[in-house]
């Protein structure tokens, strides 16, 4: 194994480990707090998908680039060249979906403070519909292209296609190819957009609110109540800021390769790279800021 390869291996075995641990450790969570209090209020669900998405994405992407570039050839054949591709896209897609999402939902959340518990009633229960025409949407969207993936040992000088190495997808002509970096541009584009207003109101919620804190006395209940709201809100926030700088740089990234007539495998490799890079950090920012997460997670550690 030479110099590069080593370094890729190791950069790519680093970040899975922390990535499908963070995601693991999370889900572990929720299920504890499922089996505990018989159910999941929204952001938890849009969170606990959320992880399984980053989680599939390591497992359908990184972790069999790994296994090519340490000399495992042939583990893959052509169906599970489609199936992994599939999956990895479906999933790609629910993360900044979910993502975009959970910002709204956060969004409307706060700005219903102090109104009737019934809207907000209405908000939590519209969060599993909501997730499941995500779902439908991304399947919808992703799964045509994927079909163009198959096993990378059968094909020779081809001209419109990319691949992290073990497979590979092969367009049929350059509008295929044109099409399916537009397509993806573009949907990831406008929910970008919506988290980032979302974002952006989210701030000016809590700026207001952090005026009218500094002129009142509030009672310590819901000093705690705030709190809790705030911390959910830097979470999103941070999440919001994190995929936004990695949108920039993988689509930057992804509109070379669809222009350019000379692919070095580098650049596939830093795209990929930054493209999962969100799904490691993601369970970090919601242990640092989610209490009820970090509650369950200590009688894990400590057992």
């Amino acid at each position: 194994m030479d110099l590069y390869r080593l370094v890729k291996v190791s950069t790519y075995s680093g970040i899975t480990l922390v990535g499908v641990t963070g995601n693991i450790l999370i889900l572990a969570a929720f299920a504890v707090i499922c089996y505990q209090e018989r159910k999941l209020i929204g952001s938890e669900l849009i969170l606990c998908h959320l992880s399984l998405a980053n989680l599939l994405g390591y497992l359908t992407r990184i972790f069999p680039t790994i296994l090519f570039e340490m000399g495992v050839k042939g583990h893959i054949n052509d169906t599970g060249c489609k199936v992994t591709s599939s999956v990895f896209r479906i999933f790609r897609g629910m993360a900044i979906s979910l993502t975009c999402l959970l910002s709204c939902f956060q969004g409307a959340i706060l700005s219903s403070a102090g109104t009737s518990s019934t809207i907000k009633m209405r908000i939590q229960e519209g969060m599993q519909p909501a997730i499941c025409i995500l779902y439908v949407m991304s399947i919808t969207v992703n799964t045509p292209f994927a079909m163009y993936a198959t096993e990378a040992y059968n094909i020779t000088g081809v001209k419109y296609a990319y691949g992290p190495g073990y497979c590979i997808v092969v367009y049929p002509n350059k509008v295929a190819f044109a099409a399916s970096g537009f397509v993806s541009f573009a949907l990831d584009l406008v929910l970008v957009v919506i988290m980032a207003l979302a974002s952006g109101y989210i701030l000016w919620i809590l700026h207001r609110h952090s005026k009218q804190v500094k002129s009142l006395r509030s009672s310590s209940s819901s000093k705690g109540q705030v709190t809790a709201e705030t911390q959910a809100a830097r979470a999103v926030v941070t999440l919001v800021t994190f995929y936004v700088t990695l949108y920039g740089i993988d689509n930057t990234i992804w509109l070379y390769q669809t222009v350019s007539t000379h692919l070095l495998a580098l650049v596939t490799d830093v795209r990929v790279f930054f493209t999962t890079c969100y799904g490691s950090v993601c369970p970090f920012v919601l242990i640092i800021f989610n209490r009820k997460i970090r509650s369950k997670l200590n009688p894990l550690a400590k057992e």
